[in-house]
């Protein structure tokens, strides 16, 4: 069946009013904001990543020659309007009367810009909310979801981690994981968001709770130094945590590769890096034990090329994935399904609540076993029609 041709595509800023400020652990926030924590965006309070006080996405909408519409999104946590305004005034124009193909599209909008520099950042999250669309046409007009697309699912249902626990306090942070185990949750991820003793107080204190019954992983928000890193990495050990994810600056290869090769535990990274290009050196200088790609960061044609990356050396990944509606969750789960080497992928229970009142998942289940995949055509996502109206989508 010869493909369609792209009749528009439109990109949205979202901005969902939420309450963050006492989510610590949770809705992609880990830690308090510092200073007026009504402005729109602030510092965290305990180290230097800007959040937002809202939930923040860019949603995606391609419309075909022939009528469907495929919905995509790029992970836009913070100033949305940017890529939102790299879709509209840049991709929207070439891409008129251009193929559907997800994968002619992503060369030919990569190759405009990269000889200015603009192989990353904001751009190439823009290019990945057009790829993840462009997938779930591709999907409608096959009739078949994307992960048969992608060669069908390796996993399903798709291993997750429940990612953070929320409360403001220990108790309140034990209270979220006894719910999540009684429901039969055993995977959680713990973030650096105050000082190492707290961090280590809550495992602890998981760990007497709920003994070897649950996994552990670790989130030090690229907060440490290379000395302090190695000794917290021994102390994670000696509580059994799995993995301690960006342990220190993104731009220091080196020093990752010293810490891998002497920590006790695996050492986790990549959600900030978009393209295969970016991931090849952290892999051929075993800087990582597990490589974290970002659909909403990479999109699905990428996403799947840097797992296939990744797997040439022997590397597990495990999917990133935070702040997010229904069509980077689903493009996300999707992917993942398809990878041969995937470890798990990220679950943040507040964000997928937020999705689902934006968004019908349809046939998608979460179970302790982990995400079902549904059989409906494309990525299997509609937006609800109160969102429609409320976001003018």
């Amino acid at each position: 069946m010869p493909l369609s041709t792209i009749a528009s595509v439109a990109a949205f800023p979202i901005h969902l009013p939420r309450d963050l400020r006492s989510a610590q652990g949770g809705a992609g926030s880990p830690a308090q904001r510092r200073g007026q924590t009504a402005a729109r965006y602030a510092l965290a309070s305990t180290y230097g990543t800007v959040y937002s006080g809202s939930i923040e996405t860019t949603l995606v909408k391609v419309i075909t020659s022939d009528g469907l519409i495929g919905w995509g999104e790029a992970q836009a946590p913070v100033l949305p309007g940017v890529t939102a305004e790299i879709v509209n005034s840049l991709f929207a124009p070439l891409l008129q009367g251009y193929s559907t193909s997800p994968l002619a599209v992503r060369q030919m909008l990569y190759n405009a810009m990269r000889v200015r520099g603009h192989n990353g950042g904001f751009y190439v999250d823009a290019l990945s909310a057009v790829d993840c669309a462009l997938w779930d046409i591709l999907g409608l007009q096959a009739s078949m979801p994307v992960y048969r697309l992608l060669g069908g699912a390796v996993h399903q249902p798709v291993p997750v981690y429940i990612s953070g626990l929320t409360g403001s306090n220990l108790a309140e942070k034990l209270d979220t994981a006894r719910r999540h185990v009684k429901n039969g949750f055993t995977r959680f991820k713990i973030f650096l968001s105050d000082s190492t003793a707290e961090c280590l107080d809550l495992i602890a204190a998981l760990r007497k709770e709920f003994g070897a019954e649950i996994s552990i992983f670790v989130d030090a928000l690229w907060r440490l130094e290379e000395h302090s890193a190695l000794a917290f990495a021994n102390k994670l050990a000696a509580l059994h945590v799995e993995w301690l994810e960006s342990p220190l600056p993104p731009e220091d290869r080196e020093a990752h590769v010293r810490l891998a090769m002497r920590s006790p535990i695996a050492i986790a990274a990549g959600e900030c890096y978009r393209t295969r290009e970016e991931c090849l050196p952290w892999l051929q200088s075993r800087a990582l034990h597990l490589l974290q790609p970002d659909i909403g960061r990479s999109g699905i044609t990428e996403g799947l090329a840097i797992a296939s990356l990744a797997a040439t050396f022997q590397t597990p990944v495990s999917i990133h994935l935070s702040i997010a509606l229904g069509p980077q969750i689903a493009s996300a789960l999707h992917a993942a399904a398809a990878m041969p080497n995937l470890r798990y992928c990220e679950i943040n229970p507040q964000i997928l609540e937020a999705a689902q009142s934006c968004f019908e998942l349809n046939g998608y289940e979460l179970t302790p076993a982990g995400f079902q995949l549904p059989n409906s055509p494309g990525l299997g996502i509609t937006p609800k029609q109160e969102f429609i109206n409320r976001c003018g989508l």
